[in-house]
């Protein structure tokens, strides 16, 4: 069964920073509408 559950947008830095800011640091990650 999938379980889907609400989290911090920081949470998703991880995913976020190699596939969209490769070059740059973590911080660079957060965007306009993020919690």
């Amino acid at each position: 069964m999938i379980q889907i559950k609400e989290i911090a947008s920081k949470e998703t830095y991880s995913v976020r920073q190699p596939v969209l800011r490769k070059e740059k640091p973590a911080e660079s990650c957060t965007f306009e509408g993020d919690d």
